[in-house]
Order: C-alpha cells, then structure tokens, then sequence
C-alpha cells in the first residue's frame, strides 16, 4: 500500500490527516486543513483552494464575525421575511450575548458552545429558548466543519439542556387548547351581536380562520353568489432585518395544504354582506373606495388590523358574558373544530377544513376532544347493559 503524502495528528484521541494550504489571503499566510480519511482531506483542500479561487472564502477571526456573514449570505437567503425576523431576534437577543460571540474561532471546541448554553440558561433563559439557539448554531457549525474552517462540527457534541418540572407544565399550561363550551359560545354569539369586529370573529369560530388568514382576506376571496371563501394567503407583521422597522407582509401559508376553499355558512354569510355595506360607508367617509382589493377586514383607513387592538376588544366581549378572557383569538379556531369532532365529523374532512398539513397534527391538536369521546362511548355501552 503507498504510503500517503500527508501527515496525520492525534486530536482528542482521534487521528487526522492535515495539510498545510499556504494563501495571502489567510491572515496568516496559511491554514491548516483537517480530514478523517485521505480522501476527505483531498476533498476539503479542492473546495478551499476553489473558495480562494472564487473569493468566497473570508479572513474571519471571532465566532461573531463568521456568524454574521454565514446568517447574512446563507442563512437567510432562502427563507421568508417571518423566519428571518425570528432567527435575527434568536441571534441579537440570545447568541450575540454570550462570551462565544468574541470567541475566536480557532479556539472553538464543543465546551465554548455548552459554555454559552450554560450562559444563557445563568442568564434565566428557558430550556425551550437553548434548542432554538441550537437550531441556528448547528447548521452553522456544520456549514464551518463542510468548508474548512473547522475541524469537526463541534455542536454535534453539544448536551442539550433538559426542561426543569416547573418549565414543563408552564409549557402544558400555555399550549392548551381553550376552546369554548356550547354554552359559552351561544353566550359569546349573542355579545358581539352588531360588535364592528363581530364578522372577523365569526370568520373563525364558524369556518375555522387563522387570524392572519382573516386578516389578509380581501372581497375578491370572497365568491358571494357561491358562498365560498378561497384562502391561499396569510398576513404577518414582521420587522426588517436592514431597516430594523416592522412591515406588514402577505404571503403564501407555510403548508400547501393550508390553502383551501371554505363554504360559508348561511347566518355568517349574511353578516359578512352586511359588514361589507358598513365598512364601504366607513372608508367612504375617509374618501377612500371599497373595491375587490380592498382588506376584509380592516382599520379605518383601509389598513391593516393591530393583533394587540383585536385581542384586547375580543377579551371585553369575553369578559362581558362571562368566559375566561385569557382565552386567546385562536381559541375561537379551536372552538370551531371542537364542535365539528362533537357533530361527529371524519378526521380526515376535519384536517381539510383547518387546512393542517398532516392528519397527525390535527388529531394530536385535539386530543381532548377525543378523550371525551372515548368516555361518552363507555357511557352509552354502560346504558345499553342497563336496559338489559
């Protein structure tokens, strides 16, 4: 067997064969390149020699300044203006406080990113808030380790954080689904009768709407001779990474199956044209015409809704009859589908409806529901050996 022409090195126990790639464009005229196998490190030195060919690759000395450019010219190319919103919140609000911002990179193993994560959590972070930042630090690494910067993906050897018992119901407590009782909702029905966010609601708690896929509705969704309503957009307010304002977007829905068309029922189709006289009177007096463009359901001027104004008008009407006003606008969706699986409607129309991407998510969603049903049952099986 030929002997290799590359020398190996013993690290942590594990051996590597290295090489030496001499450029004016390393801050120190060269750098060290890494590989398991021979082939590997041939592999790594073709894509660094191609990267200095190309001018891809950066003279980088901290972790913060190799973040930033991987967030800014990789991260975030392909994804949409929400997602960039949250990862440059994680980034400026979590990451960028941690010693390992000014780390340099070439001292970077796997217990500078436990350190940071045991930082944070000092810093009375949740356990919840360390696997988000590691969804943004593990790719990174990767993405260093692929391209020759580093010689191991250092996250892979990351122990996660494990949620504390009180994290744990905190987090039961804040995903349960609220949705409304029978009862409830006659009583709420009855509020907001001729309340002016009275048909939003209904959009929800009777047809099952998102609150942004009610807010980026406008008239040409809604077919009122056939009395459907297309959903195929979703509204969000989500700040500019560059201008650091926030701007209101529409886009498309995460999931295909999101996109759908709904009947109307008839009493909700009913409110909706009269809301839809009312609000062209209102615009009017603003000198601004109602057309097929024209938001649903909008503020005065014809813009956008405030989510903070609509679910503080919508906790009065809650607090008004008598219902838990910490009950959130996307209860009244749960409500909705809460009395579809009472009425006995198929799982899988059910998934339709609520436009969910998979079956699971809507049977894991309302499992409650379920449960009460499965009781029902051994109650009815019960009365039938009474009359025996």
């Amino acid at each position: 067997m030929a002997r290799s022409k590359y020398k190996k090195k013993n690290i942590n126990g594990t051996d590597y064969f290295f090489h030496k790639l001499y450029s004016e464009k390393f801050q120190t005229g060269y750098k060290y390149i890494y590989g398991k196998t021979e082939q590997e490190l041939k592999d790594k030195i073709k894509s660094a020699e191609d990267q200095l060919q190309s001018g891809i690759l950066r003279n980088v000395k901290t972790f913060g300044d190799a973040f930033t450019l991987w967030f800014n010219n990789v991260c975030i190319v392909d994804k949409k203006p929400g997602s960039i919103d949250r990862y440059h919140g994680t980034m400026e609000n979590h990451i960028k406080k941690t010693k390992m911002w000014e780390t340099k990179i070439a001292v970077m193993d796997s217990m500078t990113i436990q350190e940071a994560y045991k930082e944070l959590i000092a810093d009375k972070r949740t356990v919840d808030t360390i696997r988000t930042v590691h969804k943004l630090i593990s790719p990174f690494m990767r993405y260093m380790y692929n391209n020759g910067y580093t010689i191991r993906d250092f996250s892979k050897a990351v122990i996660l954080p494990k949620p504390t018992a009180t994290e744990q119901l905190a987090k039961i407590k804040q995903s349960d689904v609220r949705p409304m009782t029978k009862d409830e909702q006659l009583r709420f029905i009855k509020q907001i009768r001729g309340h002016h966010f009275e048909a939003l609601y209904l959009v929800s708690i009777d047809m099952g709407l998102r609150q942004g896929e009610s807010f980026a509705l406008t008239w040409k969704d809604i077919d009122f001779d056939e009395n459907t309503i297309d959903i195929y957009k979703t509204y969000k307010r989500v700040k500019n990474i560059e201008t650091l304002k926030y701007e209101d977007l529409v886009g498309p829905p995460k999931s295909m199956n999101s996109i759908r068309k709904l009947n109307i029922p008839k009493r909700t189709g009913g409110i909706l044209k009269a809301y839809k006289v009312t609000q062209a009177e209102m615009l009017l007096r603003c000198r601004i015409a109602q057309n097929d463009n024209t938001l649903v359901f909008s503020n005065q001027i014809g813009g956008f809704l405030d989510r903070t104004y609509v679910t503080r008008k919508l906790r009065e009407q809650f607090a008004l009859c008598g219902i838990d006003k910490e009950k959130r606008f996307h209860d009244l969706r749960h409500t909705y589908a809460t009395r579809l699986f009472e009425l006995g409607q198929e799982p899988k129309v059910m998934q339709k409806l609520l436009g969910h991407s998979d079956l699971s998510t809507t049977m894991e969603t309302y499992t409650h529901v379920m449960d009460s049903m499965k009781k029902e049952t051994i109650s009815v099986i019960d009365s039938l050996y009474d009359i025996i």
